[in-house]
């Protein structure tokens, strides 16, 4: 089994330092809600985890079907709920190439076999 790791250290109460191998990553809220913004809350760490997940498994994806769809960009939203909970994600992508029957299949394919995607627990809804 590999395990990937990373160890977080306060820098204040609504901030840290994550590093991971040798990259070093700031996560801090707005100043509106306490934080200096010196980094993205970590609520758009997990968005950012998403997308990227999902843009690099898309592209593994069409190259093993041979597809002539290129993804041009992915876009991700969070929706919260009256509580302060993460309710839905929606993924848009904008594409190149092919038709909307590939599109669907690659995007299918897609969150089926990316990482991230496949630990929420939360719908995630694409859309292209």
């Amino acid at each position: 089994m590999d395990i990937e790791t990373a160890t977080a250290v306060p820098r204040s109460p609504v901030s840290c330092t994550v590093t991971a191998r040798d990259h070093v990553i700031v996560q801090d809220k707005p100043e509106e809600l306490g934080g200096q913004d010196l980094g993205a809350m970590a609520s758009e760490h997990l968005l950012v985890a998403l997308l990227s997940c999902q843009l690099s498994t898309f592209h593994k994806v069409a190259a093993k079907r041979k597809s002539d769809v290129r993804a041009a960009a992915v876009r991700g939203d969070l929706h919260f709920d009256d509580a302060g909970d993460i309710a839905k994600i929606t993924v848009h992508w904008t594409f190149e190439g092919g038709d909307d029957k590939a599109r669907a299949t690659l995007v299918r394919l897609t969150d089926k076999v990316c990482t991230i995607s496949r630990v929420l627990s939360v719908p995630v809804e694409a859309t292209y």
